[in-house]
């Protein structure tokens, strides 16, 4: 007897069997017996593969958690180096600040060496004003002196002469209420009742709070010089003899003023004038106009030391007033 079969290996090591091919009985039971032997053998190999595969999870599960716990200590070490360079930082900067105190102060003892004499007689003048660097180790500190009593007295100037201030010009109300106040510091006029920030902007920098209210001719500028009622040529005359031979201001021939008794001798060589001999007269007779000065303000610059070729920077910034007289610091300001 014949059959005819058709054999297809399906999933699970199946047999399907179609009426296409005629085998025997025996041929039969050895394709089944074949296919037996095949299944086992099949199933073997998955039961090894299984064990193999569960060792591999076992290995990437120990990887994957070391890893994570060098990443979990990588963050806590960043943490950790995050803080203590702020640490080191904030040390840096308060060492900085107290060394930079001490050389700014250094700096005021320095010049109060430098300028001989009770009443600092080469400190009024501009050349005696002069700027100067210092050097303290890497640090360098860089100083410009400005004299205070070169300026116009906001506690001693009349009217008329505030009046002359720019921003103050024909304001009566408010050069009356500035005249009859007193300021322990020229910020204070920002308290006056009509002074505006503008207003103090454009004359910040022609007045002072401190002085006997003297303006110093050897140091006052051309601007002090006309809210003081001089006309351009009696500017230039008075330039020109501070001047000296070289016909320079700050230098070291600098001509000076050394009292008020000498101030129109050495300008009569300069053809002044009736009305302007009259107007030196009075202002020095009112004691609006002299030679000498007691407050010196400092604006100091620290640069701290840095790499080897590399621009230092501006570390501290301090201004300063001196009272010379005194021997003494009336104003400190960092910033």
């Amino acid at each position: 007897m014949k059959r005819s079969y058709k054999y297809q290996l399906l999933n699970k090591a199946e047999i399907r069997i179609s009426k296409s091919e005629t085998i025997s009985n025996d041929q039969n039971s050895n394709v089944l017996n074949c296919f037996s032997h095949f299944r086992i053998r099949n199933l073997g190999f998955v039961s090894k593969f299984v064990l193999r595969a569960s060792d591999f999870s076992n290995k990437g599960a120990i990887l994957f958690m070391a890893v994570g716990a060098i990443a979990v200590l990588s963050i806590l070490a960043i943490g950790t180096t995050s803080g203590v360079l702020q640490q080191l930082k904030l040390a840096k900067f308060v060492r900085d600040a107290n060394v930079s105190v001490y050389e700014a102060g250094s700096v005021v003892s320095a010049m109060r060496v430098l300028w001989p004499g009770g009443q600092a007689p080469y400190a009024s003048t501009l050349y005696g004003l002069r700027p100067r660097t210092f050097v303290f180790g890497g640090d360098t500190a860089e100083a410009v002196f400005i004299d205070e009593e070169s300026k116009i007295n906001i506690n001693t100037a009349p009217p008329d002469i505030l009046a002359r201030l720019p921003g103050l010009s024909g304001q009566q109300a408010l050069i009356d209420s500035i005249a009859a106040a007193s300021f322990s510091l020229k910020e204070e006029l920002l308290l006056v009742e009509g002074v505006t920030e503008e207003i103090y902007d454009q004359l910040k920098d022609l007045v002072t709070a401190y002085g006997s209210g003297s303006v110093n001719i050897n140091t006052a500028s051309g601007d002090i010089l006309a809210v003081l009622g001089m006309d351009d040529d009696l500017i230039d005359k008075i330039r020109q003899c501070r001047a000296g031979d070289d016909t320079e201001e700050m230098t070291e021939d600098d001509k000076v003023f050394s009292s008020s008794a000498e101030i129109l001798p050495l300008l009569e060589p300069y053809s002044l004038n009736p009305a302007q001999r009259a107007l030196l007269v009075g202002l020095i007779s009112f004691g609006r106009l002299g030679t000498s000065s007691n407050y010196i303000a400092f604006d100091v610059s620290i640069k701290k030391s840095g790499l080897e070729g590399k621009t230092q920077k501006i570390n501290s910034s301090f201004h300063i007033i001196l009272d010379y007289a005194a021997g003494k610091i009336v104003q400190w300001y960092e910033g």
